[in-house]
């Protein structure tokens, strides 16, 4: 593995790719995490006032407002999983 230095290509040392592939796998291993974080920005920015207003005042509306916040619920363990006997 080869890296820019001063427009240069230098060659790795064995300590530096070992820490390029540790943070690469901690990248991969955060992804499902920033995922979900992105579905629960989008479910969340879904809510805004006059959709909520609409919500209450009709069953189907209260159907979508409990449906979404079941989904940002569900996201939400991915993120942060409950350990037993919590939530």
């Amino acid at each position: 593995m080869k890296k820019l230095v001063n427009g240069k290509e230098i060659t790795l040392t064995a300590e530096e790719e070992a820490e390029v592939h540790t943070r690469r796998a901690a990248s991969l291993a955060e992804a499902p995490k920033r995922e979900a974080k992105e579905a629960i920005n989008t479910l969340e920015a879904s809510l805004t006032p006059r959709r909520l207003r609409e919500a209450i005042l009709t069953d189907e509306g209260k159907v979508w407002l409990q449906d979404t916040d079941n989904q940002i619920t569900e996201l939400r363990k991915q993120i942060l999983p409950f350990t037993k006997g919590e939530g």
